[in-house]
Protein backbone atom coordinates (compact mmCIF):
# COMPACT_ATOMS: atom_id res chain seq x y z
CA UNK A 1 0.00 0.00 0.00
CA UNK A 2 1.30 3.41 -0.98
CA UNK A 3 1.90 6.04 1.74
CA UNK A 4 -0.55 8.77 2.66
CA UNK A 5 0.58 12.22 1.56
CA UNK A 6 -0.66 15.49 2.95
CA UNK A 7 -0.80 18.14 0.22
CA UNK A 8 -0.79 21.60 1.79
CA UNK A 9 -1.45 24.64 -0.38
CA UNK A 10 -2.16 28.30 0.15
CA UNK A 11 -2.79 29.04 -3.52
CA UNK A 12 -3.15 25.76 -5.44
CA UNK A 13 -1.03 25.41 -8.54
CA UNK A 14 -2.97 25.61 -11.77
CA UNK A 15 -0.43 24.09 -14.17
CA UNK A 16 -0.08 20.75 -12.46
CA UNK A 17 -2.49 19.61 -9.78
CA UNK A 18 -0.24 17.99 -7.17
CA UNK A 19 -3.00 15.93 -5.55
CA UNK A 20 -4.17 14.57 -8.91
CA UNK A 21 -0.59 13.76 -9.98
CA UNK A 22 0.12 11.70 -6.85
CA UNK A 23 -3.31 10.04 -6.90
CA UNK A 24 -2.49 8.85 -10.43
CA UNK A 25 0.77 7.38 -9.04
CA UNK A 26 -1.27 5.39 -6.50
CA UNK A 27 -0.66 7.52 -3.40
CA UNK A 28 -3.43 8.38 -1.00
CA UNK A 29 -3.50 12.18 -0.94
CA UNK A 30 -5.37 14.51 1.35
CA UNK A 31 -5.31 18.10 0.18
CA UNK A 32 -5.91 20.99 2.57
CA UNK A 33 -5.36 24.72 2.78
CA UNK A 34 -2.28 25.80 4.73
CA UNK A 35 -4.33 27.66 7.34
CA UNK A 36 -6.04 24.35 8.27
CA UNK A 37 -2.81 22.42 9.01
CA UNK A 38 -3.18 22.71 12.77
CA UNK A 39 -6.50 20.83 12.63
CA UNK A 40 -4.77 17.68 11.32
CA UNK A 41 -2.22 17.08 14.07
CA UNK A 42 -3.90 13.78 15.00
CA UNK A 43 -4.03 12.51 11.42
CA UNK A 44 -1.40 10.03 10.29
CA UNK A 45 0.58 10.82 7.15
CA UNK A 46 3.92 9.62 5.89
CA UNK A 47 4.89 12.84 4.11
CA UNK A 48 3.80 16.40 3.63
CA UNK A 49 4.07 18.29 0.36
CA UNK A 50 4.04 22.07 0.68
CA UNK A 51 2.55 23.56 -2.47
CA UNK A 52 3.39 27.19 -1.72
CA UNK A 53 5.33 29.95 -3.48
CA UNK A 54 8.95 30.47 -2.45
CA UNK A 55 8.11 33.81 -0.82
CA UNK A 56 5.84 32.04 1.71
CA UNK A 57 7.80 28.80 2.05
CA UNK A 58 9.59 29.80 5.26
CA UNK A 59 6.33 30.62 7.04
CA UNK A 60 4.59 27.35 6.15
CA UNK A 61 7.73 25.26 6.57
CA UNK A 62 8.06 26.49 10.16
CA UNK A 63 4.39 25.76 10.84
CA UNK A 64 4.57 22.29 9.33
CA UNK A 65 7.79 21.33 11.12
CA UNK A 66 6.31 22.44 14.46
CA UNK A 67 3.11 20.44 13.91
CA UNK A 68 4.37 17.27 12.23
CA UNK A 69 7.30 14.91 12.55
CA UNK A 70 7.59 13.36 9.12
CA UNK A 71 9.29 14.29 5.83
CA UNK A 72 8.43 17.70 4.39
CA UNK A 73 8.90 18.27 0.68
CA UNK A 74 8.34 21.44 -1.31
CA UNK A 75 6.46 21.48 -4.60
CA UNK A 76 8.39 24.10 -6.53
CA UNK A 77 6.38 25.32 -9.47
CA UNK A 78 8.60 28.29 -10.26
CA UNK A 79 11.25 28.85 -12.89
CA UNK A 80 13.83 30.04 -10.37
CA UNK A 81 13.50 28.37 -6.96
CA UNK A 82 14.43 30.64 -4.10
CA UNK A 83 18.07 30.27 -3.21
CA UNK A 84 17.45 31.90 0.17
CA UNK A 85 14.63 29.50 1.05
CA UNK A 86 15.03 27.81 4.44
CA UNK A 87 16.34 24.34 3.83
CA UNK A 88 17.20 23.15 7.34
CA UNK A 89 13.81 21.43 7.77
CA UNK A 90 13.11 20.82 4.09
CA UNK A 91 13.75 17.20 3.07
CA UNK A 92 13.27 17.48 -0.67
CA UNK A 93 12.07 19.49 -3.63
CA UNK A 94 9.61 18.31 -6.26
CA UNK A 95 8.71 20.16 -9.44
CA UNK A 96 6.09 19.95 -12.15
CA UNK A 97 8.67 19.07 -14.81
CA UNK A 98 9.51 15.72 -13.17
CA UNK A 99 8.28 12.52 -14.74
CA UNK A 100 6.67 9.74 -12.66
CA UNK A 101 9.96 7.94 -11.93
CA UNK A 102 11.69 11.15 -10.89
CA UNK A 103 8.82 11.98 -8.52
CA UNK A 104 8.97 8.47 -6.98
CA UNK A 105 12.74 8.72 -6.49
CA UNK A 106 12.46 12.23 -5.08
CA UNK A 107 9.99 10.97 -2.49
CA UNK A 108 12.38 8.18 -1.50
CA UNK A 109 15.33 10.57 -1.30
CA UNK A 110 13.19 12.96 0.77
CA UNK A 111 12.42 10.12 3.19
CA UNK A 112 16.11 9.28 3.49
CA UNK A 113 17.00 12.96 4.01
CA UNK A 114 14.38 13.15 6.76
CA UNK A 115 15.79 10.08 8.53
CA UNK A 116 19.30 11.54 8.33
CA UNK A 117 18.12 14.93 9.62
CA UNK A 118 16.26 13.39 12.56
CA UNK A 119 19.29 11.25 13.45
CA UNK A 120 21.62 14.26 13.33
CA UNK A 121 19.23 16.39 15.42
CA UNK A 122 19.02 13.62 18.04
CA UNK A 123 22.82 13.25 18.07
CA UNK A 124 23.26 17.02 18.36
CA UNK A 125 20.92 17.17 21.38
CA UNK A 126 22.78 14.28 23.03
CA UNK A 127 26.22 15.83 22.45
CA UNK A 128 25.02 19.27 23.59
CA UNK A 129 23.79 17.72 26.84
CA UNK A 130 27.10 15.94 27.36
CA UNK A 131 29.04 19.16 26.69
CA UNK A 132 26.93 21.03 29.27
CA UNK A 133 27.58 18.25 31.79
CA UNK A 134 31.34 18.47 31.16
CA UNK A 135 31.21 22.25 31.62
CA UNK A 136 29.35 21.84 34.95
CA UNK A 137 31.87 19.26 36.19
CA UNK A 138 34.79 21.50 35.18
CA UNK A 139 33.23 24.51 36.88
CA UNK A 140 32.59 22.50 40.06
CA UNK A 141 36.14 21.12 39.98
CA UNK A 142 37.64 24.62 39.77
CA UNK A 143 35.32 25.98 42.48
CA UNK A 144 36.03 23.05 44.79
CA UNK A 145 39.80 23.35 44.29
CA UNK A 146 39.67 27.05 45.21
CA UNK A 147 37.35 26.49 48.16
CA UNK A 148 39.37 23.63 49.69
CA UNK A 149 42.73 24.98 48.51
CA UNK A 150 43.60 21.73 46.69
CA UNK A 151 44.66 20.92 43.13
CA UNK A 152 42.02 20.51 40.42
CA UNK A 153 43.07 16.85 40.07
CA UNK A 154 42.39 16.25 43.78
CA UNK A 155 39.07 18.07 43.50
CA UNK A 156 38.05 15.90 40.57
CA UNK A 157 39.11 12.72 42.39
CA UNK A 158 37.10 13.83 45.43
CA UNK A 159 33.97 14.39 43.29
CA UNK A 160 34.47 11.03 41.56
CA UNK A 161 34.80 9.25 44.90
CA UNK A 162 31.66 10.98 46.18
CA UNK A 163 29.77 9.94 43.05
CA UNK A 164 30.80 6.30 43.47
CA UNK A 165 30.06 6.27 47.22
CA UNK A 166 26.63 7.83 46.76
CA UNK A 167 25.96 5.92 43.52
CA UNK A 168 25.19 9.10 41.67
CA UNK A 169 26.37 10.59 38.43
CA UNK A 170 29.41 12.82 38.52
CA UNK A 171 27.36 15.70 37.13
CA UNK A 172 24.91 15.37 40.07
CA UNK A 173 27.80 15.70 42.53
CA UNK A 174 29.09 18.68 40.53
CA UNK A 175 25.65 20.32 40.73
CA UNK A 176 25.59 19.74 44.49
CA UNK A 177 29.07 21.28 44.84
CA UNK A 178 28.05 24.33 42.81
CA UNK A 179 24.83 24.74 44.79
CA UNK A 180 26.70 24.44 48.09
CA UNK A 181 29.29 27.02 47.06
CA UNK A 182 26.66 29.60 46.07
Amino acid sequence: MKPRLLHVHDIPTTKCRVDVKFNELGYRVESIEAECMSQLTKSRFEMIILDVPACRLKKWLNSASNLFSFPILWWCDERKPATTAPHEKLDGVLCSGMNDNELQWSLLIGLKNYQTRVHLEREYRFLSTKLEEIKRVECAKISLSKQKNISETKAYEWMRTQAMNERKKLVDIAEAVLTEIK
